[in-house]
């Protein structure tokens, strides 16, 4: 019984992720766009770095940011370096690796993210939320994270079978 209930739910799934990935894409244009206009010094791949790092109590490592970004330490490391470069984060050391800095928002850089989410992404998000209301923004947020807890249980799959 199971399996005809996965083969028919299977077309929403697809469009389902067909959507997410369109969104994805979408946010990630909207976010470059509004950090263009406000003239901004690092791009949204940077902003994404630095909004985890500031958003977190403690220093982060780069597999640490990479784990919780969902994407390779090389990217991040690139990344990582250009906040370097703009004084906007500071390596501190690491007691569990010699070899892999912590790091740490800079008062500048606290700032800066301070900045930036009031200027161009508080009006920004106060307009989604108008359009959206509470309700169904809990909802939606509820929603992703189900599914995300879906992905992290189906991600432990070590094989799956091919036809």
């Amino acid at each position: 019984m199971a399996e005809k209930k996965d083969i028919t739910e299977k077309p929403l799934f697809v469009s389902m992720f067909q959507e997410m990935f369109s969104l994805l894409s979408k946010l990630h244009r909207i976010s470059e766009d509004l950090l263009s206009e406000a003239k901004s010094d690092i791009t949204h791949s940077c902003w994404v770095i630095l909004s985890i790092i500031n958003r977190e109590q403690e220093a982060l490592s780069v597999p640490q940011i990479a784990e919780l970004r969902s994407t390779s330490r090389q990217a991040v490391q690139r990344q990582i370096c250009l906040l370097l470069e703009y004084g906007f984060i500071q390596p501190i050391d690491n007691p569990q690796n010699k070899r892999s800095p912590l790091y740490e928002v800079t008062e500048e850089g606290a700032s800066y993210h301070q900045s930036l989410a009031e200027k161009i992404y508080g009006p920004w998000l106060d307009d989604i939320a108008k359009i959206m209301g509470t309700e169904d923004g809990e909802n939606l947020l509820a929603s992703i994270r189900q599914l995300d807890e879906a992905l992290n249980t189906v991600a432990k799959k070590t094989e799956y079978p091919t036809k």
